[in-house]
């Protein structure tokens, strides 16, 4: 009989638990480098190996049913399956048996590195004690862990994945604990008082706005499914408990932070289950512009409403501290908002002031643009060194032989790939400004030439945008007599303006060239770009 024809054939079965075993660990490898060495003392020819990271509990595998039709694609070779120990065939004795069952009744045959697999009674019963035994040992691991973690439940801290807007983060003495992540948190916040609130009459109105948020996570299709709202809404984890009913734990108080109130959560689920439904609310602010930017003279800010009369409607603000005269006394909307437009039109710096602005403004733009031009010429050179990096990476990948070593730099060469691609949107986003030096310059100096402009806008942000640019602080307003003195924003007092009831007069003293940059710089960063909203 020749050499060739007692070589056999064979195929490699390689499993870890999971993926994480998979990415940052070398148990793949330790097992196929085993039956390798395996497969070569006893001249077998090796067709594939197939490599799993699921749990050796359930059958349901995709390397395993790759592995089982590749058999049955070459059915009647006679074709070795190699593992290096029975229980990367299967953990549980109704997984092992019938996997073992069928392999055999294909017409191949299975081999173990650490024990011999056959038929004879000895050999069975030996196998049978192996397989209960990692059985055994698997069930007894899960026991320990989830006692382990009930423990730990118990004391407070949660075990398992966190929901959107928290985190791991390791600490020396209580292991993983659950920190706020502070950006997502935000936005779950927001919708979740928007839901207790009625702003979000539906729960489809929550998954439409979450829709919009980039920051909230989603499926991978990029959509926020109508489940992760449900999820989202009824999860008390976000007021600050512990709540796993099928291991005993019913609303504990957890050691995390919550996002909402106990008593915000306490809302939605009786929105959710039908009980006190909120109206979705107007905004009240769309008709009142200056409600919560003027306030009465008793230091109270002015709330506003409308009052039904026989025929029509009427709008007034008025005053809800009980303690002050003019509690209860409406003050009619057209006048309130009348004497404050009149207010906003006398807000205006001397043409020769402007002048002066207008080269600050071209100083600034020349000193920003230097410091954007060095900072895209060090992203450049940044650039060249990972491309560098790559190439060399690339050269050790040609000459490298080992499977691991040449997973290893292809790894690193994607998270290469990964920055350079970062760092070229950088360079892009650096180099295209979003608006022209006469763009800002025209927007700027139009807003400080007559605030006025911005204010008829048919939009609230743009309204409320020009009171928190053009004056400091609160507007106060007396019942009868009008706007108090009013102390005017950085960029009108840095060019020569105070108002002083409802009047504007220079500063006296002031030089144009006296005017710090640095000041006027400040102050011009709060000026909205053309087209923008102008939101703070």
């Amino acid at each position: 009989m020749s050499i060739e024809e007692t070589i056999k054939e064979a195929v490699i079965y390689c499993r870890v638990s999971d993926p994480k075993q998979k990415s940052e660990g070398n148990g793949l490898d330790s097992q196929e480098r085993i039956c390798r060495e395996y497969a070569a003392r006893r001249n077998y020819h090796v067709l594939r190996a197939f490599h799993d990271d699921v749990t050796g509990s359930t059958s349901n595998r995709a390397e395993l049913h790759l592995l089982f039709a590749f058999l049955k694609k070459n059915r009647g070779k006679g074709i070795v399956v190699i593992i290096d120990d029975l229980s990367r065939l299967g953990r549980d004795e109704d997984v092992y048996w019938p996997l073992r069952d069928a392999i055999f009744a294909s017409g191949n045959s299975l081999e173990a590195t650490t024990i011999k697999i056959g038929n004879s009674a000895d050999e069975i019963f030996v196998e049978r004690l192996l397989v209960n035994f990692g059985a055994h040992t698997r069930r007894k691991i899960v026991e320990t862990t989830k006692s382990r973690m009930l423990g730990r439940m118990l004391n407070g801290y949660w075990c398992f994945h966190t929901p959107p807007g928290y985190f791991y983060e390791a600490e020396r003495y209580r292991g993983k604990v659950v920190r706020i992540k502070q950006d997502v948190a935000l936005v779950v916040k927001e919708a979740l008082e928007g839901y207790a609130s009625g702003r979000f009459d539906r729960q489809v109105d929550v998954k439409n706005w979450l829709q919009d948020q980039p920051l909230f996570p989603r499926s991978k299709t990029g959509i926020v499914r109508p489940s992760h709202i449900e999820e989202l809404l009824n999860n008390p984890f976000y007021a600050g408990f512990i709540h796993k009913p099928d291991w005993g734990i019913n609303m504990q108080r957890g050691v995390h932070p919550p996002i909402i109130s106990a008593e915000t959560w306490q809302r939605i689920q009786d929105r959710l289950h039908g009980v006190n439904r909120v109206p979705m609310r107007k905004n009240l602010n769309d008709d009142f512009p200056l409600r919560g930017f003027v306030t009465c003279t008793c230091g109270n800010r002015l709330t506003a409403c409308w009052s039904k009369g026989r025929s029509k409607s009427y709008a007034y603000y008025v005053c809800q501290k009980a303690s002050c005269p003019s509690y209860g006394k409406s003050i009619k909307k057209e006048q309130i908002e009348g004497e404050f437009e009149h207010l906003l039109k006398s807000v205006q710096p001397t043409p020769r002031l402007l002048g002066v602005a207008e080269r600050m403004l071209g100083n600034i733009w020349a000193k920003r643009s230097a410091h954007e031009d060095a900072r895209v010429a060090a992203l450049k050179r940044k650039l060249v060194e990972i491309e560098n990096e790559t190439d060399k990476l690339l050269d050790r990948v040609v000459s490298a032989s080992t499977p691991s070593v040449i997973a290893a730099f292809e790894s690193r060469i994607e998270k290469l790939e990964g920055e350079k691609a970062v760092m070229r949107e950088r360079i892009t986003d650096s180099s295209s400004p979003a608006s022209s030096y006469q763009d800002v310059a025209r927007t700027a100096l139009g807003f400080l030439k007559n605030p006025w402009n911005l204010w008829i806008s048919d939009r609230l942000i743009d309204r409320q945008t020009v009171i928190s640019l053009t004056f400091q602080g609160q507007l106060e307003y007396a019942r009868g007599e009008g706007y108090r003195t009013a102390q005017v924003s950085l960029p009108f007092r840095l060019f020569g303006a105070e108002t002083v009831k409802n009047k504007v007069v220079p500063l006296a003293g002031l030089e144009p060239a006296r005017l710090a940059a640095t000041d006027f710089e400040s102050a011009a960063s709060t000026i909205p770009p053309q087209g923008h909203s102008g939101g703070m």
